[in-house]
């Protein structure tokens, strides 16, 4: 499932540089790819983030049987997101770029575009 989340488009290569204050004056994008692998017994799987506005949007299940999401999102950002397992078991992604904490101190996924 693809869910464009700005105009956006390109690759998800690591930029611990980017700064989440600071989007690309050319409108760049880039295409960050959410996969889960079927490894946690879960039914369904959400994500939340910054490029969802922290409201849950499902990850459908693939034919290879992983949970996957592609957004495409504004590039020279830092992107903080977790994943909810069965709308109540909120856990990190285990292949974000980096980890974050939130306001309240919560640690968080991040990647960066």
């Amino acid at each position: 499932m693809f869910f464009d989340a700005g105009n956006a488009m390109a690759s998800r290569k690591s930029r611990p540089d980017a700064r989440r204050d600071e989007p690309d004056a050319q409108g760049a994008t880039a295409t960050i790819e959410l996969r889960l692998p079927d490894l946690y017994g879960a039914r369904t799987v959400a994500v939340a983030g910054d490029f969802t506005a922290w409201v849950p949007v499902n990850m459908p299940r693939r034919a290879d049987g992983q949970f996957g999401l592609d957004l495409v999102v504004p590039t020279k950002r830092r992107w903080r997101y977790r994943l909810c397992l069965d709308g109540t078991t909120w856990m990190n992604d285990p292949d974000a770029d980096d980890f974050d904490l939130d306001e309240r101190g919560a640690g968080v996924s991040v990647r960066c575009t």
